[in-house]
């Protein structure tokens, strides 16, 4: 069997397009049931990141976060 290969994941090339289709749309409605249940966590954990990133770019120290400042 043949992948495709990337830094994090193996796709078998030998899947046909219908069976491609069919992956795509189980992890669509995957994403879109994560979405629906764990929307404001997503968005709070979207923003810590956020700004962790501007804060270093800019090359600031980063405050340590509190427990309950990480949504999981």
């Amino acid at each position: 069997m043949t992948f495709y290969k990337n830094n994090k994941i193996h796709i078998p090339t030998e899947w046909t397009a219908e069976q491609a289709k069919a992956v795509w749309e189980l992890l669509d409605d995957i994403t879109s049931a994560i979405w629906d249940v764990h929307e404001k966590g997503i968005l709070k954990a979207m923003h810590i990141e956020d700004s962790m990133l501007e804060r270093a770019a800019r090359g600031e120290d980063h405050e340590p976060f509190e427990e309950d400042d990480i949504p999981f």
